[in-house]
């Protein structure tokens, strides 16, 4: 079987973390992560890119920004 081109998310889950506001800035630093469903579970978020198409020679990085919930 051959190579076959797909589209994939990436989903990353945090805790004690939130996401950064997504394509602000440079591409190659900004985060990629465009939706973010909170408290999926023990308190971790889950935030997802968007449907990238995955073909040879395509470029599929996906970036995510997160920053660090000071807990009082």
């Amino acid at each position: 079987m051959g190579w076959v081109a797909d589209s994939q998310q990436v989903q990353i889950e945090a805790r004690y973390r939130d996401f950064t506001v997504p394509d602000v800035g440079d591409d190659a630093t900004d985060s990629d992560i465009i939706k973010v469903q909170r408290d999926i579970y023990g308190g971790i978020d889950a935030g997802n890119s968007a449907m990238i198409d995955v073909t040879a020679g395509s470029d599929t990085t996906i970036d995510a920004g997160l920053v660090e919930v000071l807990i009082s």
